[in-house]
């Protein structure tokens, strides 16, 4: 049961105390659902629209995860993470469907299902960031590799691999912690070489850029 007050990072650090988490990667998503009772059903038959889904119904002694067994590992591993999201922010909520298109939203909502709002998929999103890539051991991994690195590619593909997520989620996951620029826009922002030898700049959030002094 999440707390009321918690952010949804603060719900996936909780959620990683109570399971026992020693700090060891790459978390291990599936011994925390089923610490939680969650049972995980991986299937070949999900069509390209759907990545997973939530079953939480009367009838149902425990909630279950389906996740489609086609996707690579690391995007399994998300959805799980992601369907814990919604386990543990959203209570109450029967069926939860991950779709990606009309039709088949009008297909699941009259067999019953429910498709999860924009805000609550952006909660379930923030949920398995933190699940899967806690902050405090990225800030210290990115610390210990930003100087062996060559490349921002290379960093997040190192990283990505102690993780065991995707490149992509690990490149957001970045971003959103302030300690990667987006490869674009407005603003001229540093080079790599110049965020590494200048100490004006860390990997450390401070008004959601990598200034310090």
């Amino acid at each position: 049961m999440p707390v009321k007050s918690e952010t949804p990072e603060a719900t996936a650090g909780r959620i990683l105390q109570e399971t026992g988490f020693s700090g060891r990667l790459p978390v291990d998503v599936y011994e925390i659902a089923a610490q939680r009772n969650v049972r995980i059903i991986e299937r070949l038959d999900l069509t390209d629209d759907l990545s997973g889904m939530l079953l939480r119904e009367e009838n149902l002694s425990n909630p279950v995860i389906v996740v489609r067994k086609g996707d690579a590992r690391v995007r399994r591993r998300f959805t799980v993470a992601h369907e814990l999201g919604h386990e543990v922010l959203h209570v109450g909520r029967t069926v939860l469907i991950e779709a990606s298109t009309a039709q088949f939203r009008i297909n699941e909502r009259r067999s019953g299902g429910e498709i999860p709002s924009q805000w609550e998929e952006v909660q379930a999103n923030r949920f398995a960031a933190e699940l899967l890539m806690p902050e405090v051991l990225i800030s210290e991994l990115f610390d210990r590799n930003v100087v062996k690195t060559t490349s921002d590619d290379e960093l997040i593909k190192s990283l990505a691999g102690d993780f065991d997520v995707s490149d992509s989620a690990m490149q957001y996951r970045l971003m959103n912690l302030g300690l990667m620029y987006p490869p674009f826009g407005n603003e001229i922002t540093p080079t790599r070489s110049d965020r590494k030898a200048s100490s004006k700049y860390s990997p450390r959030i401070n008004g959601g850029r990598r200034r310090t002094g």
